[in-house]
């Protein structure tokens, strides 16, 4: 009392007065003091009236006394009262005190015995909910400060009112929501799954349990991702936590730490005993919410400690039943009593299924990963705990250092990569995923914050002082503003699948080019283009651009969608357009490159698709591998172009979320740590990928031609003509120029040697202007084969010179090197002075050709064709060219089909189709391939008569496989046989030559001789004769049957006229039927030196000239075929000088007869026989077509391989290391880095 200001005297009076005497006056002071001691009258009669036993000092002011009780504070009026009541009140009243004063208590506030039980039945309990409460918040705090602290806060205000809570965990909560609405929903996601056995208020039995396999259960019942998330969570309930050395100060450490789990095992004690205990919770409360009154009771200051000294409750106890009152709002909130009595049994029934036994220690950190691994296979491990600097042979082991060194290593699933401080990746956002990137959340942090706990109150224990354990609260930094993107989906789609998208949608126009440009290559459109004057650069861009145009306004688009699709709304348009412009060209180089290596338009196609989608393959690994590469590396693998595209993407993408998008100051912006890579160097390297692909595919082109191109050395680039653009000096200027002229009547030594050594070619004329001229012309393919053979031939102009000879005579080669398909090996070849192997651009211009193969496009109709082709050639004006266009229409017979495209055109009319391209735009060189072929009869006569209108003022080399159309449409005739040139001349002279006369052929009548008609011998002797005496120089060259031919010389024509008039005059003497007279045919005459040139005696024929041996059926020709013993018969016989040889079974084929050799039997098979033979036949075309197919044959066995070691080349890429390297975390590893400190 001396404390709160009393003085002795004072204190003297309170020990005198009747509160010393009579106690029930203290609690009317209790009751209300403040109007007993500021009133002096009241003070007075309460203390100083007078009582037989009191004695009181009269010097003492009642004044002064009330007046200094008046102005104390309610703080010392307690302590004096509290004073009062435990010093001034003698042992033997205090009985009296307690039963008197609480009664007094009762009927002051009307308060009956049935409500002070009511309290003292709250008291233990609000005391007990206290100690758990502070229990399981303490146990929160150790395992996550951060989590679910509001949950626990909510409970706590009922019984303990409001705490302080740090401001970052607090949150703002609507006026009009109750607090037990709160409650409620807090404990909501709680009650889930135990909402149907908690709906009722029925007491728990004490018996009741529940089986720990039900957790797994549940879990992985619970939903789809179950059996995945057990495996997360079967470590934190039963994993086990290594150590490593097992030392005393290790092992007190771990004691510390182990705290943790102490509490955790007195809250399931605690809990399983408020299960047991037979107390209803909710009929308690709601018997305390009845009681009238109670709040004015327990809110007075002066009460509460007596209070609490009647009913046994503390005043933190009085003070939560208080706040609990006032919280407390009724019936509507006896649920959140039932989430209490669900949680204790949670906590009484779960906890057991916990293990707390959790630390182990071994001796070394090798041993805790052998330890580790075995415990890993059942998921029972947690992390692993290596001490560094303590070692058991140390002789400090016993003491505990200054710092201490720990490692925690735990699963790769648990603990973020050490190979990188973060992704180079940006995902806008803070990373607040717990499964994704809170990483450190699983068990990392609670442990280290455990073990830093414990080394620091070991260090308080040896300073002899006590740790104040601060309390740890986890907060994210603060992140800026940014466009949502909750579960990164759109952000992944950004940076994987957009590059996919990009680079999938150029797939189909990028097949279409490659196809359009080989099918002219496949079909050797190609070539014929350029031979008809279309230049390879021309041909070259024509392509790139026709297939440039619609990937261009493509990529406008879809670059619009993009921009205003909510995908890249920051960034330029322009910008966006940049990167899908540059993969655009740049894919299609890379289709252009790889048709460089095939002929067949499919094929080149599918392998063109397929390469360019290897070409992706590099920016995959880079994703996932997340490879540290320097600027070469990344400008090395940027030379695949859809990988350049994928970074530029990236680039594009991370400057979107950044909220400035790509701008064209920002193009060469450097956006990543460290990294020299940006934007715009990924969209140049695809020009640069385009221009390499070009230079590579344009290479190819020239080393490794087409079947039918010319082909280059692979040094060529290195030559000084590859790179001179200078003008080629001309032999000619013109073609009337004198020295031309002069030379072309120059006499040539090879050709004078022909004349005066090889009679079989005729005699060239010398007035006519040569048009093309070989000249001991070579071309060898490989080292033996000889295509031809020092070819020397001379084609005038005016004059159409057929070139014949059997398939594989060289007539194509021949054609291919004069069209500078082919290079020539040895000798030369020129058209109007223009030698083809230096000057063919200019000879380009006015060659025509029709090759053999279909040069006509399907979706051009005729007169298109003949305009294109006009127009490559650039001789003629556009109505030059029309006029020149429509005659030939008109010639040919095309003028209804001209508007007809050439896909509805039938074969004969495509061929004259072909004619005419070969003709228009004043062709002066025509090469015609075999025109007519597959023509019908009437087509070929136009095509004749189109060939001999057009042949003034050219000169026209043609082949045919018709000889009667080379005999008559040719001035000149050729005839090659295996690479050589056998005899050259004019149809006469190449009769006169090699041929046999004029030919008599007689049809002797049949004599009847025993009714059978037959040919007599005498007939014969008859005819011989006759024909002899005429034309003494005749030879009989056959007799078949009744037909004989005879053969006169071309001398000998003066003598036809009297020859036949004697043959009118005998004709029925010598039986004579029928007779003609025939001269030798140029098949014959073909047949004939093509023999010769197989036998070798074509060297032999200028000097004597074989005559074919005659031979003579001399046996009688039965009609009736009664006698057939003379067909295989031989008789001799000399007629007047002539050898007649008859049956000659070695000169004559043998002549079947039906009714002697019937036709054999087969037998039909038929059923499942028939059915396997066809399946074998079946099998066996196929094998010959895979062995002879060989590129399709390997492309089955190879592909495959290669992309399995594609693969495996892959995974050689990822780091060599089977563990992680250990991190020491620092602020440092962050380089420059903010901190917020409170």
């Amino acid at each position: 009392m001396k404390d709160c200001g009393f003085s002795n005297s004072m204190i003297e009076l309170f020990k005198q007065s009747r509160l010393f005497k009579d106690p029930t006056i203290l609690f009317n002071l209790y009751a209300d003091y403040q109007q007993t001691v500021c009133d002096v009258n009241l003070l007075n009669n309460t203390i100083y009236k007078p009582w037989p036993y009191l004695q009181f000092n009269s010097n003492i002011s009642i004044e002064n006394l009330s007046k200094y009780a008046c102005n104390m504070s309610l703080e010392n009026q307690s302590k004096v009262l509290n004073t009062i009541l435990k010093h001034f009140i003698v042992p033997n009243k205090l009985q009296m005190f307690y039963k008197r004063g609480g009664q007094h208590i009762m009927n002051l506030f009307n308060m009956d015995e049935k409500e002070i039980d009511v309290f003292k039945q709250v008291g233990p309990i609000v005391s007990d909910v206290n100690e758990l409460l502070k229990r399981v918040k303490r146990l929160n705090q150790q395992i996550d400060p951060s989590q679910n602290q509001d949950q626990f806060a909510k409970i706590t205000n009922i019984f303990c009112g409001e705490v302080d809570k740090p401001s970052n965990l607090q949150r703002q909560v609507a006026d009009e929501d109750s607090f037990f609405d709160q409650i409620k929903d807090a404990l909501k996601e709680t009650n889930k799954s135990e909402s149907s056995r908690q709906q009722t208020s029925e007491s728990i039995d004490e018996d009741d349990g529940v089986d720990c396999s039900d957790i797994r259960r549940s879990i992985e019942q619970s939903s789809d991702v179950g059996y995945i998330v057990w495996p997360l969570i079967k470590p934190l309930l039963l994993g086990k936590i290594l150590y490593a050395p097992a030392t005393p100060v290790s092992a007190a450490i771990i004691a510390k730490v182990n705290k943790t789990f102490e509490e955790l095992d007195k809250i399931h004690q605690f809990a399983k005993t408020w299960v047991k205990s037979p107390l209803n919770l909710t009929a308690v409360f709601d018997d305390l919410q009845n009681t009238n009154n109670n709040k004015k009771v327990l809110s007075n200051n002066l009460f509460q400690e007596l209070f609490s000294n009647i009913i046994g409750m503390n005043t933190f106890g009085m003070k939560s039943i208080i706040s609990m009152l006032e919280n407390f709002s009724g019936g509507t909130n006896t649920d959140v009593l039932k989430n209490i009595e669900m949680i204790m049994k949670q906590f009484s029934d779960y906890l057991p299924c916990i293990e707390l036994n959790r630390f182990e220690a071994l001796q070394s950190e090798s041993e805790l990963v052998e330890r580790a691994k075995e415990l890993h296979r059942n998921r029972m491990v947690i992390a692993g705990i290596i001490f560094t600097n303590l070692n058991s042979s140390n002789p400090n082991a016993n003491f505990l250092p200054p710092h201490i060194q720990i490692k925690i290593r735990m699963d790769v699933d648990s603990v973020r990569t050490t190979e990188q401080l973060s992704s180079w990746l940006f995902f806008p956002g803070p990373e607040n995923d717990y499964f994704r990137e809170m990483h450190y959340l699983r068990g990392f942090v609670q442990l280290q914050d455990l073990i830093e706990r414990a080394v620091i109150d070991l260090h308080f224990e040896d300073t002899n002082k006590i740790s104040t354990n601060p309390v740890v609260y986890m907060q994210l930094m603060p992140y800026p503003c940014y466009r949502g993107d909750p579960g990164k989906e759109s952000s992944y789609v950004n940076y994987f699948i957009l590059p996919i998208l990009g680079t999938l949608m150029w797939t189909a126009t990028l097949g279409v080019s490659i196809k359009n440009l080989m099918r002219e290559r496949e079909r050797n459109v190609e070539q014929t283009m350029k031979i008809m004057g279309l230049n390879s650069t021309v041909n070259f861009i024509s392509w790139l651009i026709t297939s440039y145009i619609p990937m261009f306004f493509v990529s406008i688009i879809v670059a619009v969608v993009l921009k205003y699709g909510g995908i890249f709304p920051a960034s330029e348009l322009t910008v966006t357009i940049t990167p899908l412009l540059t993969l655009a060209i740049s894919a299609l180089m890379l289709g252009y490159l790889v048709s460089a290596f095939f002929t067949k338009a499919n094929l080149a196609t599918l392998c063109g698709i397929l390469v360019y989608f290897i070409s992706y393959l590099p920016f995959i690994l880079v994703m996932f591998l997340e490879a540290k590469m320097q600027l070469i590396h990344k400008l090395l693998i940027n030379l695949s172009s859809a990988t350049a595209f994928g970074y530029a993407s990236i680039y594009l993408t991370r400057l979107e979320y950044q909220g400035e998008g790509i701008q064209w100051n920002t193009v060469f912006k450097n956006i990543f740590p460290n990294d020299q890579m940006n934007f715009g160097i990924a969209c140049i390297m695809m020009l640069v990928d385009a221009v390499i692909y070009g230079l590579i595919g344009n290479y190819i082109r020239a080393v490794i031609p087409s079947k039918n191109a010319r082909r280059k050395p692979f040094w060529y680039p290195c030559l000084p003509s590859t790179w001179c653009f200078c003008k080629k000096s001309n032999r000619y200027d013109g073609l009337n120029s004198a020295f031309r002229i002069e030379r072309e009547h120059q006499p040539n030594p090879f050709t004078a040697r022909m004349k005066q050594i090889d009679p079989n070619n005729e005699q060239e004329p010398t007035n006519l202007l040569v048009g093309i001229s070989f000249e001991n012309l070579s071309k060898q393919f490989g080292e033996n084969k000889k295509a031809v053979e020092n070819l020397s031939l001379k084609l005038y102009e005016n004059q159409i010179t057929a070139l014949l000879g059997h398939n594989g005579a060289g007539k194509t080669t021949t054609i291919s090197v004069l069209t500078g398909i082919y290079p020539p090996t040895n000798g030369s070849a020129s058209i109007y002075g223009q030698d083809i192997t230096t000057e063919y651009d200019q000879i380009r211009k006015n060659v025509g050709l029709c090759p053999q193969e279909d040069i006509l496009f399907d979706f051009m109709t005729v007169r298109e064709h003949l305009q294109f082709y006009g127009r490559l050639k650039g001789n003629m004006s556009s109505k030059e060219l029309d006029r020149d266009i429509n005659e030939l229409l008109s010639s040919m017979g095309l003028w209804t089909f001209q508007h007809e495209r050439a896909s509805s055109l039938s074969g004969g009319v495509r061929r004259r189709v072909a004619v005419s391209i070969a003709f228009v735009a004043g062709s002066r060189t025509v090469i015609l391939d075999e025109p007519t072929s597959g023509v019908d009869p009437c087509a070929r006569r136009s095509i004749w008569e189109v060939i001999f209108k057009h042949r003034t003022g050219r000169t026209i080399l043609l082949t045919t496989h018709y000889l009667d159309e080379a005999d008559t449409l040719s001035d000149r005739i050729a005839i090659i046989h295996q690479g050589r040139l056998l005899c050259s001349g004019s149809s006469m002279f190449l009769k006169k030559r090699f041929g046999k006369g004029y030919s008599l052929t007689v049809d002797l009548k049949l004599r009847v001789q025993n009714k059978i008609k037959i040919v007599e011998s005498k007939q014969f002797k008859d005819l011989n004769t006759f024909v002899l005496q005429e034309m003494p120089d005749a030879t009989l060259r056959e007799q078949i049957g009744t037909e004989v031919t005879y053969s006169f010389k071309h001398e000998h024509r003066h003598k036809f006229a009297r020859l036949f008039k004697q043959i009118e005059i005998n004709k029925e003497r010598l039986a004579i039927g029928n007779y003609g007279l025939s001269d030798t045919t140029l098949e014959e005459v073909f047949l004939w030196v093509t023999e010769l040139a197989d036998q070798g005696k074509m060297e032999d024929l200028s000097e004597n000239l074989p005559v074919p041996k005659i031979v003579i059926d001399q046996a009688p020709i039965s009609s009736a075929h009664s006698d057939d013993s003379g067909l295989g018969g031989e008789s001799n016989a000399t007629m007047d000088g002539i050898s007649i040889i008859s049956g000659s079974s070695a000169q004559l084929p043998t002549i079947s007869n039906a009714t002697l050799n019937p036709p054999p039997t087969y037998i039909k098979i038929t059923g499942r026989k028939l059915y396997f033979h066809q399946f074998q036949t079946l099998l066996l075309k196929r094998f010959h077509h895979t062995k002879r197919n060989w590129k399709v044959f390997l492309s089955h066995i190879l592909l495959p391989l290669i992309f399995v070691a594609m693969s495996m080349g892959f995974t050689l890429l990822r780091p060599s290391q089977i563990f992680q390297r250990s991190w020491l975390l620092t602020p440092a590893m962050y380089d420059q880095s903010a901190m917020f400190v409170k």
